[in-house]
């Protein structure tokens, strides 16, 4: 289709000669592109497009007569054409933005930068949010320092302004969400190639949390009210909380992550946390915050912050949460698994919101400086399997911490394969756990590998080695019982690792297999330390055999 005439501005198109059939085109920056006039009744249309992206009404000519309608696919929208103005930090477009989501099935943003004030509300169903791919870094080539909005080049979303402060730069589904899987949730919808930036810095920063709560903090992008949606390489910069995900049923976040490097003004209540999934109310009616959550291969890096900093926390209700190839790292706390409710307490089993289940799969937690994975305060509906994880952490605390007590574990935790890395810390420090189960899980070069504290049906057949480190012993277990436990422990030729192997103080009825611990790892190789029972060598103990104990395999 050939045009006609050209004009400047949509003013000038306003005016245009309005011949059935006239193809005028469109200069404008931005806006340009090919228009034709339409005879028919346009008032719906005009009036739904109201910044005049795909339908320009005449200054001549009734909407009953006819419109100027913009030639397109009919699929790919661009908020240019609704007056957006990218790479001016001066502009607001979030009415642009809005206004092609509304009437365009895929709104495609360009490879520059999108200036908002205020949050930006992506809350239609059957839309697309798409912008041009990227690398979703935050640093420039090798280990550079950090940089405050990650790399320009792709598209990045950038919230400025005065509501800096206070606002999600983001809302991805309905602000509050729905109670059943009802129609008012934003269903199959798609983010795709973003970087959601805060320009946060000089006086105007993002508070802390108000409360002390980590709900209360201001997150970059919050996700909630969401079905059958998909997220794919979109990453949250510069935020206390980088995603807020919470009241969503059978999503998908693929290849997303979150940095941030400005911590706030005052470091009191200063969150700093990657993913921030879950929540303390029912939603749905199903059994909990959320309902089929995939998280795969996401990342959390450099949370910078005052009073609290961890890669991925998940929290309150935590229902049917799975999470594949997450790499969390230079943060206090890599994981944090906590079933608490708003009040502090733990969820109790009997309610409704208490389904606690999480899939955890070749996690990768690089550089903490406190613990690489906490549990704490989950009812005995939960369960955590743990496939292959990678744990390499520089932490002040256990790399891997299942807390007992007022705040214990009661449900499964169950690990299998993968590998902890320590320069002399700790590595498995366990309270209360029942039913813990590890197995073939490496823990390598720990001062004090593995200690746990009133276990119960815990199977343990964990691989300890150290080649760089000398442990006091390779398992310190105190009053567990009914459980079996059967480890590899080993140094490297030459290099032993341990004074002892497993040391037990009290427990009963538990079945202690020696067959792979190797006198040779440690310091004065002999077999009597192999396994220890109230100081004395188990084979020679009286009340280990008393309490119910048993020696199984090789014992010498």
């Amino acid at each position: 289709m050939v045009a006609t005439a050209s004009v400047a501005s949509i003013a000038e198109l306003q005016i245009a000669d309005t011949g059935k059939g006239t193809v005028v085109y469109l200069t404008e920056q931005g806006r340009g592109g090919t228009f034709v006039w339409r005879s028919g009744n346009f008032t719906v249309q005009i009036a739904a497009d109201r910044l005049k992206g795909l339908h320009v009404p005449s200054s001549t000519s009734m909407p009953t007569i006819g419109c100027w309608v913009r030639e397109w696919d009919g699929v790919h929208g661009h908020p240019e054409w609704f007056g957006a103005r990218p790479d001016d930090p001066t502009a607001d477009n979030c009415s642009a933005i809005i206004g092609c989501m509304a009437l365009c099935p895929v709104t495609a943003l360009a490879a520059r930068d999108y200036y908002v004030r205020d949050t930006l509300v992506f809350e239609m169903s059957s839309r697309s949010l798409i912008g041009a791919p990227g690398v979703s870094l935050n640093r420039d080539e090798g280990v550079g320092a950090p940089a405050r909005m990650g790399k320009p080049g792709a598209t990045r979303l950038i919230l400025t302004g005065e509501r800096v402060v206070d606002a999600p730069v983001l809302r991805f589904g309905t602000a509050i969400p729905p109670k059943s899987d009802g129609p008012e949730l934003t269903r199959n919808s798609v983010l795709r190639n973003l970087a959601v930036c805060r320009d946060n810095q000089g006086a105007l920063r993002a508070r802390a949390s108000r409360d002390g709560t980590a709900t209360d903090c201001v997150a970059g992008i919050v996700c909630s009210g969401l079905s059958s949606a998909l997220i794919e390489n979109v990453s949250s910069f510069d935020s206390p909380v980088g995603w807020y995900c919470h009241g969503c049923v059978y999503s998908k976040w693929d290849d997303c992550s979150a940095w941030r490097t400005t911590p706030a003004s005052e470091a009191r209540n200063d969150f700093s946390i990657g993913f921030l999934i879950g929540g303390y109310v029912r939603n749905f009616g199903y059994a909990g915050a959320n309902a089929s959550v995939y998280f795969n291969r996401c990342v959390a890096y450099d949370m910078i912050g005052g009073s609290v900093s961890v890669g991925l926390r998940l929290f309150g209700a935590i229902a049917d949460t799975f999470l594949t190839q997450i790499e969390v790292g230079r943060c206090y706390v890599g994981i944090e698994i906590d079933g608490r409710d708003a009040s502090g307490r733990t969820i109790p089993v009997d309610d409704n919101p208490t389904q606690q289940d999480v899939h955890l799969i070749n996690p990768v937690v690089d550089a903490t400086t406190q613990q690489g994975i906490q549990l704490r305060n989950l009812n005995r509906s939960f369960q955590v399997s743990i496939i292959s994880p990678y744990v390499a952490t520089a932490g002040a605390l256990a790399d891997f911490s299942i807390l007992g007590g007022a705040d214990r574990v009661e449900g499964q935790v169950s690990m299998t394969g993968g590998v902890f890395l320590s320069g002399g810390g700790k590595g498995l420090v366990a309270v209360d756990a029942v039913g813990l189960t590890i197995v073939g899980t490496v823990f390598r070069n720990y001062g004090a590998p593995i200690s746990i504290t009133g276990g119960r049906s815990c199977r343990l057949e964990p691989d300890v080695y150290n080649y760089d480190a000398i442990a006091a012993n390779a398992l310190h277990l105190k009053d567990i019982s009914r459980s079996s436990v059967k480890p590899i422990v080993r140094g490297a030729q030459g290099r032993p690792g341990f004074a002892q192997g497993i040391v037990m103080e009290g427990g009963s009825h538990n079945a202690i297999d020696p067959t792979m611990v190797d006198p040779e790892a440690f310091t004065a190789p002999a077999a009597e330390r192999k396994v220890r029972y109230g100081g004395d060598d188990a084979r020679r103990s009286e009340s280990f055999r008393e309490s119910g104990n048993v020696l199984q395999g090789v014992i010498n």
